[in-house]
């Protein structure tokens, strides 16, 4: 059984594996309980390399963020068409699905 998801370069990437799918959904489930706890200020930890975009509503590229960098929230989550995205201080937004509250998951605390 193949299951779909986004891909961020083409926009249809596949699931090979069941427990893919089920990882996904379960991520997709955690990051919508952390999404209402994230406000100004609030310390976020990239679970892996993602992009950083010049604003919650715009797909220019500014900048990259890399797994395990800590970021500070510039404001709570906004959407943006199917994604949920995170302003980030000093500028730009990144994917929430990128990102954890540091301390939350199995990561330790900002250093």
């Amino acid at each position: 059984e193949i299951l779909a998801k986004r891909h961020e370069t083409d926009g249809f990437d596949v699931f090979i594996q069941p427990d893919e799918a089920c990882a996904a959904a379960a991520s997709v489930e955690t990051a919508a309980a952390e999404s209402t706890q994230i406000s100004v200020g609030t310390a976020l930890l990239a679970k892996r390399d993602a992009r950083i975009f010049a604003s919650t509503s715009s797909w220019d590229k500014i900048g990259s963020l890399y797994a395990g960098q800590a970021v500070e929230a510039a404001g709570g989550i906004a959407r943006a068409e199917n994604y949920i995205m995170v302003p980030i201080k000093p500028k730009g937004a990144v994917e929430l699905r990128y990102l954890e509250i540091a301390g939350g998951g199995s990561q330790e605390g900002p250093s």
